[in-house]
Formats: structure tokens, sequence, C-alpha cells
């Protein structure tokens, strides 16, 4: 497993994600990454109904959508959608449950059918609503448009600093999404590029590139020790050109 970095034989890129103090550019070589953010709600104990996450900058067809979401228990039910009318499949073996902090945590992913300059993603939730959700969304080039998901799966702590989920790859090259939902502060997740870590909630979401046919690991830090669910789903690639 490598970090998405130039030099690759294949390579995805990261189109954009929303960040409240704006884009950072990072240019790791070949390609360049447009690298970023979250959106986050602090724990004021007001329910949501609704979440929106504005992407700057171009999303092109075909384009990868991840939606990483991080609550407290409810009964809502949530749907993903955005302004270009993705349609978004939920990954049920990415789902994590914490009882000790209260802690759910889901997967969604949609392939964009239309380019666009100004994607906005909306995730809905039923009922009164949910406490303080922390959405973080990624788009990413060069993915499979039919079927692209391949595997996907949590595991889920309490009272732990570090803890580590995995996949067994059958395909390369694969994009790594990893994504955490923690009681403390994310640190790092090991050999992975962290893209979006929310404030104040502490959620991070990064990725990395899956070259070999292996089992890929996702080991996450945080401080201090408390509940902690990671998440990581590989998502098949297609050869840059």
């Amino acid at each position: 497993m490598t970090v998405l970095l130039g030099g690759c034989d294949f390579v995805f890129r990261i189109d954009e994600i929303a960040i409240d103090d704006g884009p950072a550019v990072v240019d790791d070589g070949n390609p360049k990454f447009e690298a970023g953010g979250w959106t986050a709600f602090e724990g004021n104990g007001i329910l949501h109904n609704s979440v929106e996450v504005a992407l700057d900058g171009q999303v092109e067809r075909n384009s990868l959508i991840v939606v990483a979401v991080c609550s407290f228990p409810s009964a809502a039910a949530i749907t993903i959608s955005d302004s270009v009318s993705s349609t978004y499949t939920h990954a049920p073996m990415a789902d994590g449950v914490l009882a000790q902090p209260a802690l759910v945590a889901s997967l969604y992913y949609a392939v964009a059918p239309q380019p666009t300059g100004a994607l906005v993603v909306l995730a809905a939730f039923s009922g009164a609503g949910v406490e303080s959700p922390d959405v973080r969304v990624a788009a990413y080039r060069n993915t499979a448009q039919l079927a692209p998901l391949e595997v996907a799966a949590s595991n889920s702590m309490a009272n732990v600093d570090t803890l580590d989920t995995s996949v067994t790859v059958s395909a390369v090259p694969a994009l790594l999404v990893a994504s955490t939902c923690v009681g403390g502060q994310t640190q790092a997740i090991d050999g992975y590029q962290i893209r979006a870590l929310s404030a104040p909630n502490g959620d991070a979401l990064g990725d990395a590139l899956g070259g070999t046919l292996s089992d890929e690991i996702a080991v996450a830090h945080q401080m201090p020790a408390d509940g902690l669910i990671v998440q990581l789903a590989a998502f098949h690639g297609i050869p840059a050109r």
C-alpha cells in the first residue's frame, strides 16, 4: 500500500473537499492534489434534519463521491443526495456502532453522472433529525464507473487509543478510503494521507493506493483513549491515461 503520490503506475486524483477556511493545494508531483477538508458541527445538542456540504472546484463526470457520516445514535434514516442527481449507495459493511461513547458511523458512495463546478451534497435525516452529525465528502477521479466498491469493513472498540480494520483486495489498482468516528481526537491513520480532520469532533478521512493483491489495513490513532470506530473501503480503479 502506498499513499497517493506521483510516480505510481495507476493514480487517483482527489478533486476537492469542502473546507471551512478554503481549499489547500498540495503538489505531490504527478498528479496534483487539491486537498482538503470537511464539514463538522459542534456537539451542542442541536438536532439537524439536514447537512449541506458544498465542494469547491470542478468535479468531472464519472468522479467517485465518497460520503462518511458520524453522529450520535438515533432512529433517523439517512438519505444522501447531491446537486447533480447522483445515485448514492449505502455500504453497510462499513457501518460501525459504539455504546460508550454513543457513536454511529456509516459510509455512502456514488458516481457523478455529469460534471459540475459547484457540487453540493445533502445528508438528510428523517424524523426529529440527529444530534451533531459530522459529514465528510471526497471526490476522486480514475475510479471504475460501474460497481466501484470492491469491499468495505469497520471495527469499533471503547477506551482505546489505537484500532485497526482490514479488507482483502482482489483487484488492483484499488483506492483505499479510511475514516474515523472518535470520542477523542484522531491523530493519524498509518500510511494514509489525511484529507479531512474535523474540528471540534476530531473525525478524519484519508486515502491511500492499494497496489498489490493482499490484505490492506487502516490503523487509526486518537488521543485521549476513548471510543473509536475505524472504517475502510476499497474501490476499483482504472489505469491512468
